[in-house]
């Protein structure tokens, strides 16, 4: 929620207030498809945690589709039910989180050989 920060300038706000302030805005236009470039980048773990909790609220309201893309991964998996996993622009692979996590070609591109939650 913003409306504590109703009167103040974007300039003002926060990483993460500013995450939800996008998020609003582009609920205002009834798109049937939003876009969000790393909603997470930048704010705290558990700020992440409440962006991505607004965008699943927004989309089970609307039943619009929200395409993420995000590099947080142990943040993302909480919240997604697909995920298309690129490196170097390529797809190495796709699947429900469960299975993206245990994939070895993400393992190695994106963890450096550890798993997701895995110290390393």
């Amino acid at each position: 929620k913003l409306d504590h920060a109703a009167l103040q300038a974007t300039t003002e706000l926060s990483g993460g207030q500013m995450k939800l302030l996008e998020a609003a805005r582009a609920l205002m236009g009834k798109a049937k498809l939003l876009l969000f470039d790393e909603p997470a980048a930048g704010v705290a773990p558990a700020l992440a945690r409440r962006v991505f909790d607004h965008l699943r609220r927004m989309q089970q309201e609307t039943g619009m589709t929200l395409l993420v893309i995000e590099h947080r991964l142990d943040v993302l998996f909480e919240y997604v039910d697909y995920v298309i996993v690129m490196d170097r622009g390529r797809i190495i692979a796709r699947g429900k989180p469960a299975e993206i996590a245990r994939d070895p070609r993400v393992i190695e591109a994106y963890f450096g050989g550890t798993g997701v939650g895995e110290a390393g």
